[in-house]
């Protein structure tokens, strides 16, 4: 509409009052229409973030049951066992429920993303992108959680080591199966220390 605009200064004087207004008019009514649906897209994109935020605080929720409820006694039960107490067992379980966490935050984490990419493809004045960059942020923190809090050792070595021996001790990813397809799997690096080492971790 601009050009058309811009167009009319080479037409006769007549012509051009007869069309310009016309243009205007049309110009007035596709800025407003433009105005409201970038008013409401802004809208659906602060909706949109509201509901991640939400999500987000149910994703930590259940992370938090998981992690520091399940996982937790599981660990305990683990110390038990290696003190003659029953078998700790039920891992497979908490396996299946860290792998399916870790697949709804990855999910959560490839919508905001998509939701970045879609605010700088077209950009519009507001809070977007520091909302966008703090759920960045949080869906990160919580993935770090997940992938820190999951990594246990499966098969502790005895208790009490004698000098001059071998023994056996198992790791596990508990969020392995998921994450690793949406990422390398971890270097791990095992070391024995003394007490006095320990004590000073």
């Amino acid at each position: 509409i601009q050009a058309q605009l811009s167009s009319l200064s080479s037409l006769p004087p007549e012509e051009r009052a007869q069309r310009e207004p016309a243009l205007v008019s049309k110009r007035a009514t596709v800025e407003a229409w433009l105005t409201r649906e970038a008013s409401t897209l802004q809208k659906y994109r602060l909706d949109l973030s509201e509901q991640h935020q939400k999500t987000l605080g149910l994703l930590r929720k259940q992370q938090t049951l998981i992690l520091d409820e399940e996982l937790i006694q599981w660990k305990r039960r683990q110390q038990l066992a290696g003190n003659g107490g029953p078998h700790e067992g039920g891992l497979d379980v908490l396996q299946s429920w860290c792998e399916k966490l870790a697949d709804l935050i990855w999910q959560n984490r490839q919508q905001i993303r998509r939701c970045e990419h879609l605010t700088q493809q077209l950009p519009l004045p507001g809070p977007m992108e520091e909302l966008l960059n703090k759920l960045n942020a949080d869906i990160t923190d919580i993935i770090s959680a997940l992938v820190t809090s999951t990594f246990i050792i499966e098969k502790q070595p005895p208790q009490v080591l004698k000098t001059q021996t071998k023994f056996a001790a198992t790791v596990r990813l508990l969020v392995g199966g998921k994450l690793n397809v949406h990422m390398n799997p971890p270097q791990v690096k095992a070391v024995i220390v003394s007490e006095q080492q320990a004590k000073a971790l």
